[in-house]
């Protein structure tokens, strides 16, 4: 009858022999005691060669401490399933990424070992280096990752070359003696303090240590066993100096933006805060936590939504925008005008994941600039407007007159002008006084404004006692109505006069003409026509209109 132990174990060996899974049987120490078919097809390695390397000659020299440890773990402290991704190097194509499964297992006659499993991993995980980077002989010389055995009275009993370069040591210095004879300074320090602990609670430890004599970082890994230490070390000093550089830089950008006036924020593409600065409490009332998770469009002033319509839109690209101004609300309901730049922020793969924005306050600006525009405005229109009368100056005039003729030339339109004097004006101010003069040109100039009713009507004194109306879209027989009508108005007025002649208050004449624009008429000849009406008027006895009549 078969030994059902013995049909077990063939049942098992086959098991190993034939599976399609890379399948290896490791020593505790590291070296390759079984190797089935199928692990050698992965790597490109006869099964056979292997038998008896250490495993460090075919892991990635960056992952070797890490599966190193991660093998010692297993057999210490936890003996169950476990899985590991790292790479291995192919004997083609270098760094080939698997996924690696262990757990520990005793062989007869033999110690503990570790039975792996490896399959490989997408291609997209590939790391691949140019070459494979380990010698046939055992561990690596260039991997960087030293490795010292010490007995129980801390004597040296084995180290790798990269131990020997990272402790600037040859082995027959260091190999028979003690450790700490060698290196002095280390007694007392951390590092022995970690040895003599590891020693006794027999518990693999992971440390950094700082040693002066080098002036370098290390990072340390302790396999404490009954008699031995393995003490797996690599030069970390590189690495410490960015880290020390990336805390010193983001102690700088918090040092920034915790002090900054300006509100400094972060957001997922649709506008969602996912940070905020202090600088939100002073600006918008809101602490920084408030803002968390709320839209900043929840805050915009609805009359600025337009501002804001494609934000998600324009940050789906590599886009930096700039809101020159806008409106957003406090917590407190009043509205500040705001001011922002922002940056999206792409990841590895190019794909813009958040926005980086920096705002600030320029209410008072805002202010200064609509306060400096009512002042632009105020001269502009003080510039344009008679003193004394309050209705336009010449430029005033030259400027309405100028528009109207591009409109009149631009429609084909009738434009007509009145141009006025008051009659014997000199003789007035030479009777009542040049006072009196003022206030009579005054009430002339009120009682011509009555007289216009549409709102394009323009009316400008000229000069001295002169005044011009311009009235757009107006023919000659309305512009005539209207000069009539002021006439009549002036002298209803009864401003005594006396020496007007043949009356006795001020009266006006007034010249009217009207001219279609056209490219091939200067438009000085309008004014011109009007001021000969006007000239005819006083000729034939003054206190009327008269109309430009062509001669042709």
């Amino acid at each position: 009858m078969p030994d059902p132990n013995q049909e077990e174990l063939r049942i098992g060996l086959a098991a190993f022999q034939w599976s399609i899974t890379g399948m290896a049987v490791i020593s505790k120490d590291g070296r390759f005691l079984k190797v089935n078919p199928a692990f050698g097809n992965i790597l490109a390695y006869q099964d056979s060669s292997l038998i008896e390397k250490h495993i460090s000659s075919i892991t990635h020299p960056d992952d070797e401490l890490h599966f190193a440890f991660f093998i010692r773990y297993l057999l210490w402290r936890e003996p169950a399933l476990k899985q590991l991704e790292l790479r291995l190097l192919h004997k083609e194509k270098g760094a080939l990424p698997v996924q690696l499964s262990a757990f520990p297992l005793s062989l007869p006659d033999s110690d503990e070992c570790v039975l792996i499993q490896i399959q490989e991993l997408a291609k997209s995980l590939d790391y691949s280096i140019q070459e494979p980077l380990f010698h046939s002989d055992g561990f690596s010389t260039v991997t960087g990752v030293g490795m010292v055995v010490l007995d129980s009275s801390s004597l040296v009993t084995c180290l790798n070359p990269a131990a020997e370069k990272l402790l600037q040591k040859n082995s027959t210095d260091l190999i028979g003696h003690t450790f700490w004879s060698q290196f002095p300074e280390a007694v007392r320090t951390p590092l022995y303090e970690k040895f003599l602990s590891s020693m006794t609670t027999q518990l693999a430890d992971s440390f950094e240590f700082f040693s002066p004599r080098f002036n370098k970082w290390f990072e340390l890994h302790t396999y404490p066993e009954p008699e031995s230490i393995t003490v797996y070390f690599r030069d970390i000093t590189v690495r410490k100096q960015n880290e020390d550089s990336l805390r010193e830089s983001e102690r700088m950008y918090r040092m920034i933006a915790n002090n900054s006036t300006d509100l400094i924020s972060r957001h997922a593409v649709d506008g969602t805060f996912l940070y905020a600065s202090p600088a939100s409490a002073a600006l918008l009332g809101y602490e920084p936590d408030e803002l968390i998770g709320r839209n900043v469009l929840e805050l915009v002033h609805p009359e600025e939504y337009d501002m804001f319509a494609n934000w998600e839109q324009n940050n789906a690209i590599d886009l930096n925008q700039q809101f020159s101004s806008y409106r957003i609300r406090r917590k407190d309901g009043t509205y500040i005008w705001f001011e922002t730049t922002s940056r999206s922020i792409s990841d590895s793969k190019r794909h813009n994941k958040e926005v980086v924005a920096v705002s600030r306050d320029i209410t008072t600006r805002k202010q200064a600039e609509h306060e400096l525009l009512v002042s632009n405005e105020m001269l502009q229109k003080i510039s344009t407007i008679d003193a004394l009368t309050g209705v336009a100056n010449r430029r005033g005039f030259d400027e309405c007159f100028h528009k109207e003729w591009r409109h009149g030339l631009r429609f084909s339109s009738p434009l007509s002008i009145i141009l006025l004097d008051i009659d014997y004006f000199k003789r007035y101010n030479d009777t009542y006084g040049h006072l009196e003069g003022d206030l009579c040109l005054k009430r002339v100039a009120n009682s011509l404004k009555k007289s216009v009713k549409r709102p394009n009507d323009f009316i400008a004194r000229y000069g001295g006692e002169e005044f011009v109306i311009v009235l757009p879209a107006t023919d000659l027989q309305g512009a005539n109505i209207v000069a009539n009508q002021m006439r009549a108005h002036i002298e209803s007025l009864q401003i005594p006069n006396i020496r007007s002649e043949p009356a006795l208050c001020i009266t006006i004449s007034l010249g009217v003409a009207t001219v279609v624009p056209s490219a091939e008429m200067n438009p000085s000849e309008l004014f011109i026509r009007a001021d000969k009406a006007l000239y005819q008027a006083k000729h034939e006895g003054r206190n009327r209109a008269m109309l430009y009549q062509n001669a042709n």
